[in-house]
């Protein structure tokens, strides 16, 4: 419900937020994060329906490329430090 506080809790300025927020939208057909702006209800931010069916299938692109480099990574692991 707001973009600051998601900003906050991924250490990016709220700028930087805004300015991915306005990309994303930009970039798909259909707006994925809708501001209602400030004032006496307090304003925020809203997934818009299009926006959960593209967070549903990010996660699940997310989960596939997780798995598929899971032995890769474990590999990888062994030279750090």
């Amino acid at each position: 419900g707001s973009i600051r506080q998601a900003a906050a809790r991924l250490e990016m300025s709220y700028m930087r937020a805004w300015t991915l927020v306005r990309t994303m939208n930009r970039c798909f057909r259909a707006p994925l994060v809708q501001s209602l702006r400030g004032g006496g209800s307090g304003g925020g931010a809203v997934l818009t329906p299009q926006g959960k069916k593209i967070l549903v299938i990010y996660r699940e692109m997310e989960s596939q490329a997780m798995r598929a480099s899971a032995p890769a990574w474990r590999r990888l692991r062994r030279y750090l430090r």
